[in-house]
């Protein structure tokens, strides 16, 4: 109920009162008694409307204070929610990017052991730190069978770089464990039943002490042989944050 449908209540529980002692003074004479009573009442009722009055102007006042509180409070997560997105926006921008590409197959040749490299790419504003860079080289079956992680034919070449600025590259070249003979390389280049894989793992750190990782693998089939630019990506091990 709002304010003035109780003041209209109030108002009148009092003309009723005034309509009953109005009603009493036609039937006998208004002596003093019943005039101090009746004035009481109307003073006691009176106090009741305006303790009721005061109640309602409180918990107005209270639910008004609430109110602004709660919108103080909803204003102060939205602008920590944008300050927290504006943050992490920046870091996106900021922040050092890697990205690993094939190059060209090298001694890709009967009874020459072939070498195969991978290039990565520093792109973003700031540097990478701490970089480490691994990479193998292996004939496998394809498509490929399982985890290509469970294959380790040979130890998987390691490079390290403490800081690689924008723009610069860092090339890791593994070499094949064995030199194919004529039916073996006639399998890799025809890459329908066996293919040369390349894969591996790049960690660093960005300016803002974060880690990421890279994971990347790729087949050379017979048209990647002669165009590195058309090197296929694996199914599998591949991933970057």
């Amino acid at each position: 109920m709002t304010w003035a449908g109780v003041l209209w209540v109030v108002g009148v529980f009092e003309c009723l009162i005034a309509i009953v002692l109005f009603s009493t003074t036609t039937t006998r004479t208004w002596r003093l008694p019943d005039k101090i009573s009746a004035f009481g009442l109307l003073f006691n009722v009176l106090t009741f409307a305006g303790a009721v009055v005061g109640v309602l102007i409180a918990y107005s006042a209270f639910t008004e204070t609430r109110r602004q509180a709660d919108e103080a409070k909803r204003q102060a997560d939205s602008s920590e929610e944008q300050t927290v997105l504006a943050k992490d926006t920046a870091k996106r921008q900021l922040r050092a990017y890697v990205f690993a590409t094939p190059n060209p197959l090298k001694h890709f040749a009967v009874n020459e052991a072939p070498e195969g490299s991978i290039s990565v790419q520093m792109i973003g504003q700031t540097p990478a730190y701490d970089l480490k860079f691994a990479t193998t080289i292996a004939t496998l079956p394809y498509p490929l069978r399982g985890d290509i992680r469970q294959n380790k034919p040979n130890e998987a070449i390691q490079l390290t770089r403490s800081i690689l600025f924008p723009g610069q590259k860092l090339t890791n070249t593994v070499q094949l464990g064995y030199a194919p003979n004529a039916e073996q390389m006639t399998l890799l280049k025809q890459a329908n039943s066996a293919r040369l894989y390349l894969w591996g793992t790049v960690t660093y750190k960005d300016s803002f002490e974060e880690e990421h990782r890279v994971l990347y693998c790729f087949h050379y089939d017979a048209a990647a042989i002669s165009d590195p630019g058309s090197v296929p990506i694996c199914d599998q091990h591949v991933e970057a944050d």
